[in-house]
């Protein structure tokens, strides 16, 4: 099973952390709890890297999760795998406004779909070999 379903705007779940538990938290609990009763091999959730020291509600709510699947793990025969992603385009803290100040000389262009396809490659590189393992 891959999880990377969640509420991932930081701004929004800073102003409505119940969300952030009821979806991430407890939504995540849920699939777990699925995953281990029709007796799924593997597990995979996609996480963040705003969960390696959290300082908004999304992080601390991807991170709860990374550390409720642990717990999962340990007790279950389903394997709990976490993978942390980070810098999604177009996200707060994205790195692409950084590129583009660093690029201002004309000739070199930022291409933003590139970009993303790019990245959703990457994705798929990192995340296949965990599947088939």
């Amino acid at each position: 099973m891959l999880h990377s379903a969640a509420y991932k705007h930081v701004p929004v779940l800073e102003y409505h952390p119940d969300e952030a538990v009821k979806t991430n938290v407890l939504g995540t609990r849920v699939l777990a709890g699925l995953a281990v009763k029709y007796g799924m091999e593997k597990f995979i959730f996609i996480s963040t890297d705003k969960a390696i020291n959290p300082t908004s509600i999304m992080g601390a709510s991807k991170r709860s999760c990374e550390e409720m699947l642990k717990v999962f793990d340990q007790e279950n025969k389903t394997r709990f795998i976490s993978v942390r992603f980070g810098n999604v385009l177009g996200s707060r803290g994205s790195v692409i406004p950084v590129f583009e100040e660093i690029f201002v000389a004309p000739q070199i262009e930022v291409d933003r779909e590139r970009l993303a396809v790019i990245s959703r490659k990457l994705i798929c590189i990192r995340i296949l070999p965990i599947l088939l393992n």
